[in-house]
């Protein structure tokens, strides 16, 4: 991904290692998977390509960061703002138990519907 990613940018490898202060030998182990590598490095590749969201997503799936079911939920812009509101530490406990009552009545209305997940299903 990393190297599609960089191809449509039109830059070249050490282009873009300049532009994410890394040694242009690191981004051609990442592009051919001889190296794993830290968020650090995948959020400054990122920043360098001007990525979106939904392709730095990508790419912390692809270095194994972010588990590709967390990267779909945190594409969707309302998942990804109710799990910033989740996780604001001024968020009131009284708050966070109501949000997550409606969270379980959301699930509770899929698994009705018939979409249950088989990893939950009982």
């Amino acid at each position: 991904m990393l190297a599609s990613l960089r191809a449509a940018r039109g830059l070249n490898r050490k282009q873009l290692a300049d532009g994410a202060d890394l040694d242009p030998s690191t981004v051609t182990r990442l592009e051919s998977g001889e190296r794993g590598t830290t968020r650090e490095v995948v959020d400054r590749l990122a920043r360098a390509l001007g990525a979106t969201q939904e392709e730095h997503h990508g790419l912390l799936t692809a270095a194994e960061i972010l588990p590709a079911e967390a990267a779909i939920l945190l594409d969707e812009p309302e998942l990804a703002r109710l799990s910033a509101i989740l996780t604001d530490p001024s968020l009131s406990v009284l708050h966070r138990r109501l949000l997550l009552t409606y969270i379980e009545l959301a699930v509770a209305h899929a698994n009705a519907l018939g979409y249950a997940s088989a990893r939950h299903r009982p």
